[in-house]
């Protein structure tokens, strides 16, 4: 649930692009039964006041556009284009929210240049082709369901991590740059820009211009990053874990949630448009971490709304331990709220799970909606005053058994140096008081 869209709730429905396609088949033929599985599980998020956020591509791919070459095909650009016409003619009636594809660059990265997801090649130009296919896929996606419905809201989650430099940084800071602006920030300029700029190439995707109704922030780790002479086919880039800090498993980074803020700041000032954080946890099986990590990212995202960043909703990942792409069902990566066994699918709620039980929407709920409407204002912007939203952050670590009262704070002058947000009227800035952590947002009608 988007835990700080309140009183509205969001469930998020991955699509599988091999399941709605039926077996074997080579173009344009659909599966009635796999269509029909997905109208139900919206109308069931529905009937439970939930709004559908629907993605298109996640990863997968059917059998035969892998065979024949995936996002290197140009074809498949087209092919996904149709896919997204078809799904949201038959879906489009329970869906208003639509991601694209979901982290178009980890995609590429891991499939093309460092050999874990599926092909497995190792190839920095391979990559790039991948990802201006992505690019292109993205924007043809955005057209095809515009079509269809209009009044859509569309965008992607983009996978941003937070990075270090090793010593000493006149060294490893200019690769540490490099691999911000390949990884971060490459993909998000090209949807401002329409232009694709890798190293010295730039790939001119015009189409891609202002394809965002509102951008995803999927982020989980920080990682360190160093000048390496033997890692040619990686632009001499080198990815590494840093040396201190909260680790998590092998190949992953520093568990790092206050790298929601940082990351946010920098979308909020680039993009200008709204936020949704579309993934955010940590693989816990033991679930000994999670709580800290869970108030410790909450806490980041009010600090956020507290700038005034256009921070629209909060997807923990995951509800359920899942199938990882690279890892299966490796005990290290599991992510979910509630444990699940793999083989009989029983659920447990894990600890985490308990104080955020979702809930009936109450009658006040209803009059803010009203209200909303009256005065024009979408009711997905209808939120609680913010000492209410930090109380329930604060309550719910408390929940958990998390002292939140260590949380590091904002800098009291950082609000003067808000990053691509307008001046507003002083009726409506936020003031500090450091009396039992409590902010106070006093408002004049």
């Amino acid at each position: 649930a988007a835990l700080l869209r309140y009183p509205q709730r969001v469930g998020e429905v991955m699509q599988r692009e091999q399941r709605l396609h039926v077996p074997g088949a080579q173009r344009g033929k659909f599966n009635g039964e796999a269509i029909a599985h997905y109208a139900d599980m919206i109308a069931a998020l529905r009937a439970r006041h939930m709004e559908p956020l629907l993605t298109l591509h996640h990863f997968t791919d059917p059998l035969w556009v892998a065979e024949q070459g995936g996002w290197l095909n140009p074809d498949t650009v087209h092919r996904f284009a149709r896919f997204a016409e078809i799904v949201a003619e038959e879906l489009g009636s329970g869906v208003t929210m639509w991601c694209t594809v979901n982290e178009p660059l980890a995609y590429a990265v891991q499939g093309y240049l460092l050999g874990r997801f599926p092909p497995g090649e190792r190839s920095l130009g391979r990559a790039l082709r991948v990802a201006e296919g992505l690019l292109r896929g993205h924007a043809a996606a955005y057209a095809a369901i515009k079509t269809v419905q209009p009044g859509a809201h569309i965008g992607l989650a983009q996978h941003q991590i937070s990075l270090l430099a090793r010593h000493p940084a006149w060294l490893h800071g200019p690769a540490r740059n490099r691999l911000r602006h390949l990884f971060n920030r490459a993909f998000v300029e090209a949807l401002l820009t329409g232009e694709l700029r890798f190293l010295r190439r730039t790939v001119v995707v015009p189409e891609a211009c202002d394809t965002l109704d509102w951008i995803g922030l999927n982020t989980y780790y920080r990682f360190a990053a160093r000048f390496n002479l033997l890692k040619a086919r990686q632009a001499f880039i080198e990815q590494t874990r840093p040396r201190h800090g909260l680790l998590g498993p092998e190949g992953a980074g520093e568990i790092w949630p206050e790298g929601l803020l940082e990351q946010i700041r920098w979308l909020a000032g680039r993009v200008g448009k709204p936020i949704y954080v579309t993934g955010h946890g940590v693989p816990d099986g033991d679930d000994a971490l999670r709580p800290l990590v869970l108030v410790r990212g909450l806490r980041s995202v009010w600090n956020a709304l507290n700038y005034n960043f256009p921070v629209k909703g909060y997807f923990h990942r995951t509800l359920v331990d899942g199938f990882e792409w690279a890892d299966g069902y490796d005990p290290r990566f599991r992510f979910g709220l509630f444990a699940c066994d793999p083989q009989t699918q029983v659920r447990t709620p894990r600890r985490s799970a308990e104080p955020g039980r979702p809930r009936h929407p109450r009658e006040g709920d209803d009059q803010a909606r009203e209200k909303a409407a009256l005065e024009h204002e979408p009711a997905d912007v209808v939120r609680m005053e913010a000492v209410d939203v930090l109380a329930r952050i604060d309550a719910f670590g408390h929940a958990l058994g998390i002292d939140v009262r260590g949380q590091r704070e904002l800098d009291e002058n950082a609000g003067d140096r808000r990053v691509g947000v307008q001046p507003v009227d002083e009726r409506e800035q936020l003031r500090f008081r450091h009396v039992g952590r409590e902010i106070v947002r006093e408002r004049e009608h």
